[in-house]
């Protein structure tokens, strides 16, 4: 919760500086992600070379584990980066219907106990 309130927030006084000076909406927010997301990714990433490694052997073994999915975290943000203003509206209408979906057939199937 603390998280998503910090992420919340930042992004609001991101936007809300960046439009006193007249940036067009996109560079907006595409200034303030950069600006919460890059320093959230610095840090999982710097917790991510702490994670305790096995020293026995295994019957797989991923080539160049710190290098692929890093590699992979930047061309996925470098594709996300360069989508139009319609696929990203298109992309949170659908993880909205998607969220909808999942929340109305987990409510009547869970196996927790309500309150």
């Amino acid at each position: 919760f603390t998280s998503m309130m910090t992420i919340a927030m930042s992004l609001g006084v991101g936007a809300a500086t960046l439009s006193l000076y007249d940036f067009p909406i996109w560079a907006t927010i595409s200034i303030t992600a950069l600006l919460v997301v890059l320093p959230m990714a610095s840090v999982c990433a710097f917790f991510w070379f702490l994670v305790p490694r096995t020293r026995e052997k295994t019957t797989f073994l991923c080539p160049l584990v710190p290098l692929v999915p890093m590699l992979g975290i930047a061309v996925n943000m470098f594709m996300t980066f360069n989508f139009s203003l319609l696929i990203w509206i298109l992309l949170i209408i659908w993880v909205f219907i998607g969220t909808v979906i999942y929340f109305i057939y987990s409510i009547r199937r869970s196996n927790a106990p309500s309150y």
